[in-house]
């Protein structure tokens, strides 16, 4: 199947409003008069596993968000969208942190510039983050405050079509902790595209060929995003980060009309909602000689609707077809994970543990009638050494996961054994082979 849409240019209108109150202690300081001063520094510092990228002062005044920051930053193999707010590295998804804690995209883009301290990119994370397939990890740093808080509102507006993104967030801030909400509203409404599809059908020894010319259509979303947290953070020792988030998104007109062959003309009317609630709730504890050991406990309800309906008919004809489908899901699952980490002169180790466990059920209804359950669950281990020589990043991991589902009354096991070893050079910085 070949697909092809038309573009439209969409007009945007921003507009930032920041509003802020901090109070520090400050140390009692002496004058003293001195002639021209002149300070260098490097802006990139490259460690064991990352580089550390130090934005300047200019750099973050100017920024609109951190998606804007780090798009003028310049880092190498990464690419950025600050107008989507995505980020991309070496081909791959980019995992964002906040402080070493996963964050989310609502998260990231309610943290002010000006209180970057700097940025952590770690381009090889292996089986520490829990996903291989990462192109990176990017860890924002950002300067805890003693006392007061901040208001901070982004907007990106059309007046030509339908199209917003809209966050407000708040913070406060007491001695060591820090009280926050969030709250984001995106969505989209068009109401002339049109797909273009060629089909090919392979029926035995029968070929159907089907062009279908794409007629002007609807579609609409519009999702709101709500973010509770807590965080409390004693430099040197411990975190704890808690947060309650809700996701809900309606998209009530997702429909498509084509004319099949010239002569037959086919509708999906196609309307979708979902709600998914979650907490999150992290905890890291430094210990001597350069070690830490973090615990991560997460869970997520997913609760789902879809309602389609697909129809073909030849004018003034009894339609050809009519197939109603709809899909009730429920879904609930939880994640724990418990990871150690030491840090040595010349390499790096981590280890840990992690479990997964889900009960999914859908319903569907309609044409064809039918419920499936499903259960699966998860548990794996694994053993990490990363280590830097010259321009070379160097990794040695061995991973043992177990695996188990079952659905309908069908249940299967298996067990997966994933010795890895990851060679990085980075010659220059517009050269990276992995």
């Amino acid at each position: 199947m070949k697909g092809q849409a038309n573009k439209r240019t969409i007009g945007t209108v921003l507009l930032t409003i920041w509003v802020s109150s901090s109070q520090a202690q400050t140390p009692t300081d002496s004058t003293v008069t001195l002639g021209e001063v002149m300070v260098k520094a490097h802006t990139m510092i490259r460690r064991l596993d990352r580089t550390l990228f130090l934005p300047t002062r200019e750099a973050k005044r100017s920024a609109y968000n951190p998606y804007d920051l780090m798009c003028s930053m310049t880092m190498p193999h990464v690419q950025v969208d600050p107008l989507a707010k995505t980020v991309s590295a070496n081909g791959g998804a980019v995992q964002l942190r906040i402080n070493g804690i996963k964050a989310a995209q609502t998260e990231v883009a309610a943290l002010l510039p000006k209180d970057i301290v700097r940025i952590e990119l770690i381009e090889n994370p292996g089986k520490r983050y829990g996903d291989e397939q990462l192109g990176a990890v990017i860890d924002i740093i950002v300067r805890n405050r003693d006392a007061g808080g901040l208001i901070n509102i982004q907007t990106t507006n059309s007046p030509i079509v339908a199209f917003g993104e809209n966050t407000l967030s708040a913070k406060y801030n007491q001695g060591h902790a820090q009280w926050g909400v969030s709250y984001s509203n995106n969505y989209r409404g068009l109401h002339h595209q049109h797909t273009d599809k060629t089909e090919d059908f392979v029926l035995g020894n029968t070929t159907i060929h089907r062009v279908q010319q794409g007629q002007d259509d609807r579609s609409d979303w519009n999702d709101h995003t709500v973010d509770l947290s807590y965080n409390y953070i004693l430099p040197d020792r411990y975190t704890f980060n808690a947060v309650l988030r809700s996701y809900s998104k309606q998209a009530p007109h997702q429909d498509e009309t084509s004319l099949i062959n010239d002569r037959i003309t086919a509708h999906t009317a196609l309307q979708a909602h979902n709600w998914s609630p979650s907490l999150d709730l992290y905890f890291q504890r430094t210990l001597p000689h350069q070690q830490t050991l973090s615990l991560n406990l997460t869970g997520t309800l997913i609760n789902a609707d879809r309602n389609r309906r697909y129809t073909e008919t030849i004018t003034q004809v009894k339609p050809l077809a009519d197939i109603v489908t709809n899909t009730e899901g429920r879904k609930r699952s939880i994640i724990a994970e418990a990871i150690y980490d030491k840090q040595f002169t010349t390499i790096a180790l981590s280890a840990g543990l992690r479990h997964y466990q889900m009960h999914d059920r859908d319903e569907y209804t309609g044409a064809s009638p039918v419920v499936s359950e499903m259960d699966q669950s998860r548990s794996s281990f694994f053993a990490e050494i990363l280590g830097r020589w010259k321009m070379l990043n160097y990794g040695f991991s061995a991973g043992a996961t177990r695996s188990w589902f079952s659905e309908n009354g069908k249940h299967q096991t298996y067990f997966i054994f994933t010795p890895t070893v990851r060679l990085a050079i980075a010659p220059h910085k517009n050269g990276y082979l992995n």
